[in-house]
């Protein structure tokens, strides 16, 4: 999935392909009703099913259950702002304008609970989620259900702005 601009991508590969190198041939780029600056994909590689969360240019924080294929009507909002969003399988991760950091068990209704730490951008992976705070710092915690973070510095001497992670599959 590709957000340029004001228009979302999604590819949708053919279900015969036996390697990841042969994803680009068998691409089908389709162009998604809506305007989201973030988005995010959470989704389980087994059964394919799963959820796209954005946020707007205004904070508003959106969903919709794959297949995304065109339907406005598929998307809803989430109660609560966000300035950037990252989900996994379980869960869905928000910061916030003034760096806090939000959780909410999937499915979502906006029920966010607070979490320890400040980051202005996040990315998750199965079982972790990473971070950069206002002042250009990596973080790392595990997270698990029923467990608040466990932060790590892991940028000792470096500054990013941004971090991605995701999974081999």
């Amino acid at each position: 999935m590709i957000a340029l601009g004001s228009l979302i991508f999604i590819s949708a590969v053919s279900a015969s392909v036996a390697s990841p190198f042969d994803d680009a041939v068998n691409i089908k780029w389709e162009t998604v009703a809506g305007k989201l600056k973030e988005i995010t994909v959470a989704r389980d590689y087994d059964s394919g099913e799963g959820e796209i969360y954005g946020v707007s240019s205004n904070g508003q924080v959106w969903t919709c259950r794959l297949p995304c294929d065109g339907d406005k009507n598929k998307w809803s909002t989430i109660t609560g702002s966000a300035l950037h969003i990252a989900a996994n399988e379980q869960e869905v991760w928000k910061t916030n304008t003034d760096y806090t950091i939000d959780r909410c068990q999937k499915p979502c209704s906006g029920s966010w609970v607070r979490q320890s730490g400040r980051l202005r951008y996040i990315s998750m992976a199965p079982g972790v989620l990473w971070g950069v705070n206002q002042f250009d710092d990596i973080w790392m915690t595990p997270i698990q259900r029923g467990s608040g973070p466990a932060w790590q510095y892991m940028s000792p001497g470096n500054k990013f702005i941004w971090i991605s992670v995701g999974i081999d599959n």
